[in-house]
């Protein structure tokens, strides 16, 4: 007779890697900015290129026209990506300070405030103004942009991997 012994699957473990994997690459998004947003465009860059290679090779198979131009402008801009991320983080700055602008200058001109309070209506013009202000600023600064939105992302990840430590160990008094 043989005896099966079921073990519970607990994924404490799982988790404390991640939060301790998370807390660790926010920090050094927060310490190394423009680093860490060159590695983070080249690595995208690599799955892009790696999936329009994939993606041709599949569309040659089957003798797509669509899938073969589908693929290679994956695979060019997956190589672009990993050749100049510079140039797309460039880019990525200016839309971002492009939607700065354009979400400030709505705000301001009230659109979606109707109906509201004057306090809401001055709330909206003040963030509005703000949201404008950072807006020119980014376009005109795109790197002190690129470093302040990754210090903003690597905090956000970091307090991310903090909170799945703190899972994990709440995890771990359950099971």
């Amino acid at each position: 007779m043989e005896v099966i012994i079921e073990k519970k699957y607990n994924p404490w473990k799982n988790t404390l890697i991640i939060g301790i994997f998370l807390l660790i690459i926010g920090i050094l998004m927060v310490v190394y900015q423009e680093e860490s947003l060159q590695w983070i465009l080249m690595i995208s860059g690599a799955f892009i290129l790696i999936s329009g290679l994939i993606g041709l090779v599949d569309a040659m198979k089957y003798k797509s026209t669509m899938g073969i131009v589908i693929g290679v402008v994956e695979a060019v801009l997956g190589l672009a990506l990993i050749l100049a991320p510079n140039f797309f983080q460039d880019i990525l700055m200016i839309l971002l300070a492009v939607m700065l602008i354009i979400i400030g200058l709505t705000t301001i001109l009230g659109i979606g405030t109707v109906g509201a309070s004057n306090a809401g209506k001055i709330i909206s013009i003040v963030v509005g103004a703000i949201m404008l202000i950072m807006g020119v600023y980014a376009i005109l600064n795109l790197n002190d942009t690129a470093e302040i939105v990754m210090i903003v992302i690597g905090v956000m990840v970091a307090i991310s991997g903090i909170l799945n430590v703190v899972e994990a160990f709440q995890l771990k008094k359950e099971y």
